[in-house]
This record gives C-alpha cells, structure tokens and sequence, in this order.
C-alpha cells in the first residue's frame, strides 16, 4: 500500500528529509489534520511525516474530521477527495463556513487528474490540490509554502489590525484635540478680549479672577497636551525592564497629589512589605497617579476619600490594586474604561479619556495586564499585574 500512495523516491532515500531542512525552520510544532477513509493511507502518512516534528491528527470520515478541526485547529490539513458520506469537497465547503476554521489551509489529495476537479477544489476553498500517488518531496514542499503562507497571513492581520487600531485612536485624538483645547483656549481667548477692552474699568479683584480663569484655561490645556506626549512616548520608547521597590513609586505618586483638593482630608491605608517588581519606574509612578488621582476625584460627595493601596501575589506575579469607597461605576461603562480618549458617563465627565488609556498602555508595553471591578455607588478596585523579583533564599 505504500508504494500505492507515494512514488518511488525521486532523488534518494534521504533526499525529502534533506530538502525539507534546508527550506523549512522548524521553529514550532505545526499540527496537521489527515483526513482519508483507507487506514493504511493513514499509516503511510503517518510514519512519513512523524519524522519531521508535526504534531499529527487522523479522521477516517468528514464528520469526524470536521469535529477534530472545530475543537483542536490544526495548522493544515492533508484531505481525501473521495470518500463515503461527506466527500472531501463537503468537507472543505463546511470548513470553510465555520468561523473558527475558515482560515486553516486545505490540501486536496486524490488520484483523480482531472481538471475540473482541481478546479473545483479551489472554488470551495483549498488551497492546492496534489495527486497520488504522492513525491514525498512535493509533500513537504507545498506543506511548507503553505504553512509559510499562513503564518505571514497571520502576522500580516496583526499588523493590520494594531494600523487599525492606531487609525480608531487617531481619530478620537483629533476629536479631544479639537473639542478639550479649543475650549480651553475660547476661555483664554475671551478673558483676555475682556482685559484688554475694559480693564481700566475693572477692579484689582476683578482682573484678578479673569486672569485666575485664563490661568485655568492654560494648566488644562497644558495638561491635555502633557498627557498625549505622554502617550506617544510609551508607545515608541525602547527601555530595558529594572526591579525596583514599589513603595518608594507610591510615595512619589502621592507627592504629585497633594495640592489636590480632596487630598488633605483622604483616608489613605498603604500594605506593608509591597514587592519588588521588574518594570520600569517612571511608567509605573504614572499608573499609581492615575489610579490614586481618579480614585480621590470621584469620592463621594461630602465625605473624605477612602482609599486601599495594597497587593496580591500569585507564583511570579503580583497585582497591586487601589480600592475606594466612591461612586463607583455602571456596568455599561466598564468595557470602555482603557480605551482611548473614550469619555464615559462617570469616570470621564470632567476629563477627557487619556489617563487610564496610559496605564492601559504602559502595562500592555510592560506585558502585564489592568483591570477593573466596580459597583454603582458601592466603590471601585483597580488593579494592575506585573512580575516580581524573585528573594534569593537564604542559606542554612
């Protein structure tokens, strides 16, 4: 049966080994799905590619083969043509309906030669067509074209979709600058028109209090500005993760906040013995800031802010978090809380959506992760994770 589904070796009993090393690196295990009602067809294929490192899967009907590729997503899979029930054309037209198989490339193999079969391969979807009996040679190379294929496709979508995202980002940049600064600036604009026409008919309070206004003005445009050059820089900065004490970056983020009205009055708890994490020191003052300054802005009305500044650890990782007794947040607005310049009913009613779309940032370059848990009225916990630095023991 051997000699039936592959050709005599074309250039020598180590010659398909051969060639398939030189053009094909290895770098992961790929999984390939053999689909083809003989047994002994299944065999032979087996042993041939098993010596190359694939990770392989066998059905010996279409419904079985479609079961196998909905729940493990192979790589590739090689496809008899004929077989009873679901032929290999119905095998591949379902395939390609499924979401979570329509992209897995398809290898038609059959010892039919007639075009109108080939073509109609292509037309539900495969993405070659090979006839037995089978070049071990020709095997591996279209294997290897098209997983190369596929894996540029994939890294191609991901390019695509981080443009797209940029795109999304960029226009909601366009609208914060043009609706945060313009305002700012019309504030300027008009406090100074009124200086300068009448300002020898205003009292000294007066000016006073047009110019405490124009100062506001250019502190929040100034900050809306900060905030987006911010921004920008941790996206294209190269840096080289240090370990670091986390106290001493709370310590610095809570100097920030002092001048905040609602700071003097804050119940602020802070866990002792905070760990050493690998990161990058000014980022994660940044997110502190963040979390702590949002977290003393949306206290209740009336009350003083109550704050949690503490950790969990879990194995290499641990998840510092700031938890308050605020207004909290609704469910609907959770989902969109990281995002850019997203101006949700709460969090961003006064502000204008960057602050915790740098944390989201800073921790996604960092690989790390944010989160959020939230109850109306209730009070909000948001977190963060990062690696910690492993304590050497102590020798006995």
């Amino acid at each position: 049966m051997d000699n039936e589904l592959f050709a005599p070796f074309a250039c020598g009993k180590n010659a398909a080994r051969d060639t398939f090393a030189m053009t094909f690196v290895m770098n992961e295990q790929h999984t390939i799905l053999l689909v083809d009602d003989e047994p002994t067809n299944l065999s032979v294929l087996c042993d041939f590619l098993k010596q190359f490192n694939f990770r392989l899967l066998s059905a010996r009907n279409g419904e079985k083969a479609l079961e196998i590729a909905k729940t493990t997503i192979p790589d590739i899979i090689l496809l008899d043509l004929i077989m009873p029930g679901l032929d290999g054309f119905q095998v591949c037209e379902q395939l390609k309906k499924m979401p979570e198989t329509k992209d897995i490339p398809v290898i038609f193999l059959s010892v039919i030669q007639d075009v109108q079969d080939k073509v109609d391969a292509f037309e539900v979807g495969a993405v070659d067509y090979i006839t037995k009996p089978l070049q071990q040679e020709e095997v591996l190379a279209r294997l290897n074209t098209h997983l190369t294929i596929s894996r540029l496709q994939k890294e191609l979508q991901v390019k695509i979709d981080e443009q797209n995202t940029l795109i999304q980002e960029l226009d909601a940049f366009a609208h914060t600058v043009a609706h945060e600064l313009k305002s700012s600036l019309n504030g300027i604009i008009n406090m100074a028109e009124i200086l300068s026409s009448i300002n020898n008919e205003l009292e000294a309070k007066a000016i006073s209090d047009y110019a405490d206004t124009m100062y506001v003005a250019g502190l929040k445009a100034n900050k809306i500005v900060n905030e987006l050059l911010f921004l920008s820089s941790v996206r294209k900065k190269k840096f080289k993760p240090e370990a670091f004490d986390m106290r001493p970056v709370v310590d610095a983020a809570l100097k920030r906040l002092e001048n905040h009205p609602r700071f003097k009055e804050a119940q602020i708890t802070i866990a002792k013995d905070l760990p050493k994490i690998l990161g990058y020191a000014p980022w994660i003052e940044e997110v502190w800031f963040n979390y702590l300054s949002n977290a003393l802005k949306y206290a209740k009305e009336g009350l003083p802010a109550i704050l949690e500044v503490g950790f969990t650890q879990d194995n290499d990782n641990a998840t510092f978090f700031v938890r308050d007794e605020g207004i909290g947040i609704s469910p609907e607005d959770i989902p969109g809380i990281f995002v850019p310049f997203n101006r949700i009913n709460q969090i961003n009613s006064e502000g204008h959506g960057l602050g915790l779309s740098i944390v989201h940032r800073i921790l996604e370059k960092l690989d790390g992760a944010v989160n959020v848990e939230s109850e109306w009225g209730v009070g909000s916990t948001f977190s963060f994770k990062l690696k910690t630095v492993k304590t050497p023991a102590l020798a006995v």
